[in-house]
């Protein structure tokens, strides 16, 4: 299988880091600390990359929802504990 990327598909580096600033700002928000909030960013993005590659490999937008409801269940958690 040969697969092929379009460079309209490909994401720089910089838009990586401002989906992670952009995550670590909205756990900060929730009530993470900064570190923390580094770290959730991080793991979000991995978790959404990981969940587009899936859906697309699978034709489901079941993993894609899925992880957005982590994040979901992941900052109410948050925001209940404080």
């Amino acid at each position: 299988m040969t697969v092929t990327l379009n460079l309209k598909q490909a994401v720089t580096i910089a838009e990586i880091r401002m989906l992670i600033k952009g995550f670590a700002s909205f756990y900060a928000e929730v009530g993470f600390s900064k570190t923390d909030s580094k770290v959730q960013a991080e793991n979000t993005v991995i978790g959404i990359q990981g969940a587009l590659v899936l859906s697309r490999g699978l034709d489901s937008k079941d993993p894609f929802k899925r992880q957005l409801k982590q994040i979901e269940q992941l900052a109410l958690a948050k925001i209940n504990s404080n």
